[in-house]
């Protein structure tokens, strides 16, 4: 039975975007200290861990182009 994810982690991302889990985690972090990032999607916090709404990744991915 194939389920589909509603929550995508880091690495499920950064596979995604064919970049390393490392570059979502860095792109998180200088969008929260006002830097300049690529990576516009609010996570999700599930415990301490960051988390992707699937919707709000292809809505992200459709307003690139």
């Amino acid at each position: 039975m194939l389920v589909e994810k509603h929550l995508l982690s880091d690495k499920d991302l950064a596979e995604m975007f064919g970049m390393s889990a490392s570059w979502v985690r860095q792109q998180r972090f200088k969008r929260r200290n006002g830097d300049e990032h690529s990576l516009t999607i609010d996570p999700v916090m599930v415990g301490r861990c960051p988390r992707y709404r699937a919707n709000d990744v292809k809505k992200w991915m459709d307003s690139l182009g």
